[in-house]
């Protein structure tokens, strides 16, 4: 599904940025709102 697939994009981002992790909701949010999760 969707959002299984999204849940793996934002695991992805926390191993590619683990300095972000304190704020990986903000990144998430951020990547939202850029559109970069889109298909």
């Amino acid at each position: 599904t969707e959002a299984a697939i999204t849940i793996l994009r934002i695991d992805d981002l926390i191993k590619l940025h683990p300095e972000s992790k304190d704020d990986k909701h903000g990144s998430y949010e951020n990547a939202v709102h850029s559109g970069a999760l889109d298909d």
